[in-house]
């Protein structure tokens, strides 16, 4: 019987935090800086899931990124819950209230490893969920992946391309 109310207990805190995370994007935040003409190269790259463009990424608009570039829901889930724990807090502003759930454009630098551009791992290796996700999602229907697509990984203009080409298909 004990064991049983631990578990619902539980379920409703659980719960709260799903919820917490879908309905981040209509809570107050920090006023991120944002200036488009400026960003460097990982900014645009992180940018195009800035989908309202106000400098500041919440968790849904990471989701509706993943989306738009044509994953799956389950994997949007997971992917923008994993990015949002990892980059969250390092892109905070300092002073910024808690709950540290949305990623700031402008910080964006503040998550990459220091010492590598974060391309490769410690061993060398392009990372491959990363490499491939994108070959899944660009190659053409012969398998290959174009020079100007992998430019595109590191601007971000890979996923503008593949948002852009799912349109039609997305409006029925």
């Amino acid at each position: 019987m004990a064991g049983g109310r631990r578990a619902s207990l539980q379920l409703p805190s659980v719960s709260a935090l799903l919820l917490l995370c879908i309905f981040s994007s209509s809570w107050g935040h920090a006023v991120a800086k944002f200036d488009p003409a400026n960003m460097t190269a990982l900014q645009k790259h992180v940018s195009f899931f800035d989908r309202n463009k106000d400098g500041i990424i919440t968790p849904t608009e990471t989701f509706e990124g993943f989306v738009a570039v044509g994953c799956e829901i389950a994997f949007s889930t997971a992917a923008a819950t994993t990015v949002h724990t990892a980059l969250a807090l390092k892109t905070t502003p300092a002073g910024t209230p808690p709950p540290y759930l949305n990623i700031y454009v402008e910080n964006i630098h503040k998550a990459i490893h220091g010492g590598d551009t974060g391309v490769y791992d410690a061993k060398g290796r392009a990372p491959q969920v990363e490499w491939g996700l994108i070959y899944t999602l660009a190659s053409d229907w012969l398998g290959f992946l174009h020079k100007d697509d992998i430019r595109g990984i590191y601007d971000g203009s890979v996923f503008t391309k593949l948002e852009e080409k799912r349109k039609p298909f997305s409006d029925m």
